[in-house]
């Protein structure tokens, strides 16, 4: 038995360890592609309440988000209509001024002066109301 956990155990390490270290210089090679889906990211089910969940990295002057929405469908075709349950759009806001609609999960706010900022993104509904959930978060840029 204590072979098996061992084994297991380095399975499991083998998994999670580095595969190396990639040079600025092969860095240059590397292209990004944006995936155009179908607007829907469905991570959980939660019948009882929709659920926003924000990943954040700063690189530079730029900040890139990344939101996990469950039940949820962006609609920028819909916005301004009337409200269909689990469709809109978010509203981005940097230091409580509204910045844009954002229409997709994955985005790039780009240029940010130096400082700390408030960032805060809320799920807005396609005839614009608020579904009353958001996200707030701080970013320092050097």
């Amino acid at each position: 038995m204590f072979k098996s956990i061992l084994i297991l155990f380095s399975v499991i390490v083998g998994l999670f360890s580095p595969m190396g270290q990639v040079t600025a210089d092969e860095l240059q090679e590397v292209q990004v592609i944006p995936m155009h889906g179908n607007g829907i990211v469905q991570v959980s089910v939660s019948k009882d309440k929709r659920l926003l969940t924000v990943n954040h990295e700063v690189k530079g002057s730029d900040v890139y988000v990344e939101c996990i929405i469950d039940q949820f469908t962006f609609a920028k075709e819909k916005a301004g209509k009337n409200h269909v349950d689990g469709e809109g759009h978010i509203q981005l806001f940097v230091d409580g001024q509204r910045v844009d609609s954002i229409y997709q999960a994955a985005f790039i706010i780009k240029g940010l002066p130096s400082g700390e900022h408030t960032i805060k993104l809320e799920l807005v509904k396609n005839n614009y109301d608020l579904y009353e959930i958001s996200e707030e978060f701080t970013v320092q840029i050097p």
